[in-house]
């Protein structure tokens, strides 16, 4: 038996090294940069190498059954590695072979004659080199077995000019991962390679898993929260689409699975594309085959409309694109400069529009110019519009103020002045304009709780500030959640631009506790009492983060909801800021990044929601402020009798001088500059806020009967 296996490793060693020189003679002829490779020549090499290796699988079986069966697995490992290199080399001579024969016949048939049009041949090219065609890869994944096989029985399998020990070797080149590693314990043989095949199907082909595979991708499609997300809608359908293809190839009509699915798809589609499905079965059974022809329906309307709306804003003027950008003074603010829309005249508001008062003169203006009806917007229409915005004047209509019909009969000015007050209330701040860009700060809505009094749950607004060195909770939060007092503390609270002249505050310390997002535990903080923790959060258009691509499938910590301006109730700040992230971070093009915390992902950075050519902005600046109450009302006495006589005989005429310097008579009136701000700009005055102040407060006494009279008293 050690004679059989000594001379049959001797035919091996030297079938081995036979093969080497051949393997290396053939890759040099193939790899040549003459290009001139003879047919004949090519063909006898690559048989001659395919045929020692058949060879030495014979002499390889041979020697597997006179060796010990523990040495059998690493004898066939080392075995199909030491043939890797052969199977690379057959693949290059065998793509080498059709590309001549491939060349032969473009020749062949570029080589006619054009006879009656007494046209010379030399015309047309000899022939055309087309580009090579990649193999299918197989990795093992059942979803892509049906479109691997598909395209490797028409390449490879069902080809009869192509030997089974070739297409064995093509199997092994297009198979990777669990795939290659089901055949790699077959040798490299012409039975084999049906066999290998069989293995394949067997496997991966079988209809049963491929039908789980296919329904169970259909259960996990990823929801689609808004309709404007035309792209993530197409790729729904696409893949919904797909996988009911793959499924009727497996003779599954949709009648077998389409009453499972449907109530998945709707739950996966926004409410604005299942209303419009649901208008059209019209009270019937829902079909599947039915339900995707209206899902296509609609959104390739929605593609064409999104277009051409693309295309009416690219065609904008350059005025407009080119116009300053407005300004906001940090004392004073005035109106904006913006053109009315319905009359291009600056120096009102589309709704106090005069020239154009009519309603429905006013929407066929919107209608022309293609602009939203509810926030006037430009670049989409109110079907697609996000605004929270409601009418107030009817304060019912999901309509813009301008164009609303329940006034129209009264419409004049001092009705629609009056009717203006909560939208220049609006626009009478510190910036002009609303629907311009803004900065997301790191907001979160959160439940909040006494650990004493779990019944009782406030909802408020989490601000997340890394720039403050200690946490805060306002007075009306703890108040509301009745929390008591733990202890007190001394603190010097110094906001943005404040000097060295902080006084020390004593606050009281409470603890509260917040709930997280994704389970029913919590989070315990301390934090310090003040009254306010900061004004009113603005530009926050935390609705618009839903269009960006990358944080579809973000569970949110902050909406606007029912109640966009809830104001903040509890500040974190870096003793407990990092006790909330959880580190995790997705950042999206267009330039916000969403961070991971126990109470959701929380959005920050600059989005923009109006045209780029517009820089508005507000500073939100924390303030915590708290009456100091002083402990010795006897020793204040001394300090103030102390300084009294200390400025006896002090000069005050230094004031007098710069009041006479700083005060004067432009001769309509008294004018004044900027205290302790010397060369400033020349303010805007404030005349259209009077106007409109003086309107509101005329029909706010002609509405209760005293007009006439507060007019005799003053007359």
């Amino acid at each position: 038996m050690e004679e059989k296996l000594a001379r049959a490793k001797g035919r091996h060693l030297g079938l081995g090294a036979y093969l080497k020189t051949l393997l290396s003679e053939l890759n040099e002829y193939v790899s040549s940069e003459s290009g001139d490779c003879e047919q004949s020549k090519l063909l006898g090499l690559r048989n001659n190498v395919a045929s020692i290796i058949e060879q030495l699988a014979t002499v390889h079986n041979e020697i597997l059954s006179l060796i010990d069966p523990k040495d059998i697995e690493p004898e066939i490992i080392r075995h199909m590695k030491a043939l890797e290199p052969c199977h690379q080399v057959l693949a290059k001579a065998d793509l080498k072979l059709e590309e001549i024969k491939q060349g032969q016949s473009n020749i062949n048939s570029a080589s006619y004659s054009l006879g009656a049009a007494g046209l010379s041949t030399n015309r047309s090219p000899a022939h055309c080199k087309l580009p090579k065609l990649a193999l299918p890869e197989f990795t093992g994944e059942p979803l892509d077995w049906q479109g691997f096989w598909d395209q490797y029985q028409v390449s490879i399998h069902s080809n009869i000019n192509i030997s089974d020990i070739d297409k064995f070797n093509y199997l092994k080149g297009c198979v990777k991962g669990e795939a290659l590693a089901a055949i790699s314990g077959l040798t490299l043989t012409s039975d084999n390679y049906q066999e290998a095949v069989q293995v394949l199907k067997d496997r991966f082909g079988n209809e049963q898993v491929l039908i789980s595979a296919h329904m169970e991708s259909l259960l996990k499609i990823n929801k689609i929260k808004s309709v404007d997300n035309i792209k993530g809608l197409r790729m729904l359908y696409s893949h919904v689409e797909n996988c009911m293809r793959n499924l009727k190839s497996l003779k599954l009509d949709t009648s077998g699975y389409g009453s499972l699915l449907i109530p998945i798809l709707k739950d996966r589609l926004p409410d604005e594309i299942n209303m419009i499905i649901s208008r059209q079965f019209c009270g019937k059974v829902w079909n599947l085959d039915k339900v995707m022809e209206f899902f296509n329906n609609e959104l390739r309307a929605q593609e064409d409309c999104n277009f051409s709306l693309s295309n009416k804003s690219d065609g904008r003027s350059d005025n407009f694109r080119k116009r300053e950008p407005y300004t906001a003074s940090g004392l004073f603010s005035q109106t904006s400069k913006t053109p009315c829309i319905y009359c291009n005249e600056g120096g009102h508001l589309p709704s106090r529009c005069s020239k154009v008062s009519n309603h429905h003169s006013r929407k066929d203006i919107l209608r022309k110019k293609g602009r939203c009806f509810i926030c006037l917007d430009s670049r989409h229409i109110a079907k697609n519009c996000t605004a929270t915005y409601v009418c107030k004047r009817c304060n019912k209509g999901k309509h813009h103020i301008s164009i609303c019909e329940a006034a129209s009969g009264r419409r004049n000015g001092s009705k629609e002045n009056g009717s203006k007050k909560d939208e220049e209330s609006r626009e009478f701040v510190g910036h002009t304009g609303c629907d311009q860009q803004g900065i997301l700060l790191q907001t979160a809505r959160v439940q909040v709780y006494d650990e004493e009094n779990i019944g009782t749950q406030v909802a408020t607004r989490i601000l997340f500030d890394s720039g403050s060195q200690r946490s805060y909770i306002s007075d009306k939060v703890r108040a509301r959640l009745q929390l008591k007092s733990i202890r007190s503390e001394k603190v010097i609270i110094k906001t943005f631009g404040q000097d060295n002249d902080s006084k020390v505050k004593r606050l009281d310390v409470v603890q509260v506790k917040v709930k997280n997002k994704s389970d029913s535990r919590c989070t315990s903080v301390e934090v310090l009492c003040v009254p306010t923790i900061c004004s009113p959060l603005t530009n926050q258009y935390i609705s618009k983060t839903h269009d960006l691509e990358e944080f579809e499938d973000l569970e949110l910590a902050d909406h606007e909801g029912d109640s966009p301006n809830l104001p903040v109730g509890i500040l974190i700040g870096v003793d407990y800021y990092h006790t909330f992230m959880t580190g995790k971070v997705v950042r999206s093009k267009a330039g916000p990044v969403a961070c991971g915390t126990k109470v959701g992902w929380v959005v920050s950075g600059k989005i923009g929601t109006g045209p780029p050519d517009l820089h508005c902005f507000e500073t939100h600046i924390l303030r915590a402020s708290v009456e100091c109450k002083e402990t010795s009302d006897a020793l204040r006495q001394v300090l103030d009798k102390f300084w009294s006589v200390e400025t006896i005989g002090s000069s005050s005429d230094c004031v007098v001088s710069q009041f006479e310097n700083d005060i004067g008579h432009d001769g309509t009136r008294y004018v004044t500059k900027l205290p302790f701000k010397p060369d400033h700009e020349q303010l805007p005055d404030n005349f259209s806020v009077c106007e409109g102040r003086l309107t509101c407060l005329k029909r706010r006494l002609t509405s209760k009967g005293i007009l006439r009279e507060y007019d005799t008293i003053f007359t």
